[in-house]
């Protein structure tokens, strides 16, 4: 680790993030999942408009998505990134 990212976080690194305006930004699964689903919305509106209106199909697929994902607790995105590592809200980092 370089020395200023270990002054800015006291030397104490427990997890891999980032360093945002000198305070430790910790991803968790939510965040990760709504920036995610976010990124994936604007990105397909955007080639919906620009290059073919077919892409707005994955718009609505993403929505269908998180709308059954709020009735059941389950998302493919969340367990992905389980796999991934990501830490839950909440949890100490490992």
């Amino acid at each position: 680790m370089s020395g200023a990212a270990n002054h800015v976080l006291g030397g104490n690194l427990q997890h891999p993030c980032q360093v945002v305006c000198g305070r430790e930004v910790l991803m968790n699964i939510e965040r990760s999942l709504r920036l995610i689903a976010g990124a994936f919305v604007a990105a397909s509106v955007l080639l919906g408009i620009y290059v073919n209106p077919l892409f707005l199909w994955f718009t609505l697929f993403i929505g269908l998505n998180l709308l059954q994902s709020g009735f059941t607790n389950w998302c493919p995105m969340m367990a992905l990134l389980r796999k991934a590592g990501v830490q839950p809200a909440g949890q100490a980092p490992a």
